[in-house]
């Protein structure tokens, strides 16, 4: 998921999970990081959990502007 915006942090972004299904999903790598020049505002201890929307099946994450994020299912 990526927000190119220059100055504008999206919350509640919606990434559909139709694909992979219901279950926990975690962030394995963000341009948020340090090592990227980031400020860790995207955690990837946290788990997000695949629910039902109005848009569909998916997860709801909050980008930071000018970041990218990949999600990936947690195996329990």
């Amino acid at each position: 998921a990526f927000n190119l915006h220059p100055a504008w942090s999206q919350e509640q972004v919606f990434i559909s999970t139709r694909c992979t299904g219901t279950g926990g999903y975690r962030a394995v790598l963000t341009t948020d990081e340090w090592p990227f020049g980031g400020q860790e505002r995207i955690s990837k201890d946290y788990v997000y959990w695949a629910a039902d929307t109005e848009f569909g099946q998916g997860i709801k994450v909050y980008l930071p502007a000018r970041t990218g994020a990949v999600f990936l299912k947690v195996a329990w």
